[in-house]
């Protein structure tokens, strides 16, 4: 958790936000400034999430109404799931 604080206080210049969710039900929600270049992965998580229509290299809109549980137990519309390409030999699909 150090590591990802300072992560998000390293950067000078505020661009967007960041979101992620944790591994099943339980979940972990941040809003905070980072650049659009910064994404936080971890190999035990459920669902990726980002704010930026244009990091998908595909995107479908969610036909019927699927929710997440964020944090604080609220739970959120997912509006839709796609393919996001971060390295030529790392994806993240749906």
């Amino acid at each position: 958790m150090d590591r990802f604080r300072a992560l998000l206080n390293s950067t000078s210049k505020p661009l967007g936000s960041c979101g992620l969710t944790m591994n099943g039900k339980s979940s972990f929600n941040i809003s905070r400034s980072v650049p659009q270049s910064i994404w936080i992965l971890d190999s035990g998580e459920t669902y990726h999430m980002t704010l930026f229509p244009s990091h998908f290299t595909s995107y479908l809109k969610v036909p019927k109404r699927k929710l997440i549980t964020v944090a604080n137990g609220d739970h959120v519309p997912i509006a839709g799931s796609g393919n996001v390409q971060l390295h030529s030999s790392l994806s993240l699909h749906n």
